[in-house]
């Protein structure tokens, strides 16, 4: 149980830097972002690089496919990056 409870605390850490780089994405984008939101629009958007994750790590006897470096970090900044700033490029 020690275990699990140590790596929820690592996802809220990278929860927490995730938030950072969105805001400062957001600064670079021109889009008004705080870190409030950031930590929101991050929470959410980790979902698909965890479930990547999962499936990666299910699969990997079958595939030798264990992921990359920063996978979820990459996958979630790509989510945040399509729903929040492509999306209001279009728009306008």
């Amino acid at each position: 149980f020690f275990g699990i409870y140590l790596a929820y605390i690592f996802r809220l850490v990278h929860l927490l830097i995730l938030a950072l780089l969105v805001w400062f994405f957001g600064k670079i984008f021109n889009q008004e972002i705080g870190y409030k939101l950031g930590y929101k629009i991050s929470l959410q958007a980790i979902t698909l690089g965890l479930f990547v994750e999962i499936l990666v790590n299910l699969t990997s006897k079958w595939t030798s496919f264990h992921g990359f470096p920063f996978m979820v970090t990459i996958l979630t900044l790509a989510v945040v990056y399509v729903n929040l700033f492509l999306n209001r490029k279009t728009k306008s």
